[in-house]
């Protein structure tokens, strides 16, 4: 919720950082995608406009992975920086000890949000499981 709703409970907050893992995933890809437009094609101008167009789609689409949640104390969840607020867990969220997928629902929006361990320190990465494995009301810290 926001800020000024005068709605009162406990808050979590999660920062997520850029992943070291995703950025090398990231980057494994475009060089994957650009040997296969190599082997597919003869000479050096296609392999030239090639590695052009997929570092600049490497550069501009960058997978978005510096996030704010926030979480109430009555198990909504929230991204301000998106203006996304009263989301609720939806039946797609699942967690392993190295990821969380976060399914964040409400009436007219899904959004599947992917979280990777190293994006977060330690604690930050146990009261993130804590809050998925218990969705409703904040456990207390």
């Amino acid at each position: 919720m926001p800020d000024s709703s005068g709605v009162s409970g406990t808050v979590s907050s999660f920062v997520a950082s850029r992943s070291s893992v995703l950025a090398l995933w990231w980057v494994a890809l475009h060089l994957l995608l650009w040997s296969s437009v190599l082997a597919a094609t003869r000479g050096f101008a296609p392999g030239l406009a090639a590695l052009a167009i997929l570092a600049v789609h490497a550069a501009l689409r960058f997978p978005e992975s510096r996030v704010r949640l926030r979480r109430s104390g009555d198990g909504r969840w929230s991204i301000p920086a998106r203006g996304l607020y009263d989301l609720n867990l939806g039946s797609g969220t699942c967690f392993s000890a190295s990821w969380v997928l976060l399914e964040l629902v409400s009436d007219d929006l899904r959004l599947r949000l992917l979280l990777l361990r190293d994006q977060f320190g330690a604690r930050d990465w146990r009261r993130l499981q804590v809050a998925v494995r218990e969705p409703g009301p904040d456990p207390a810290e």
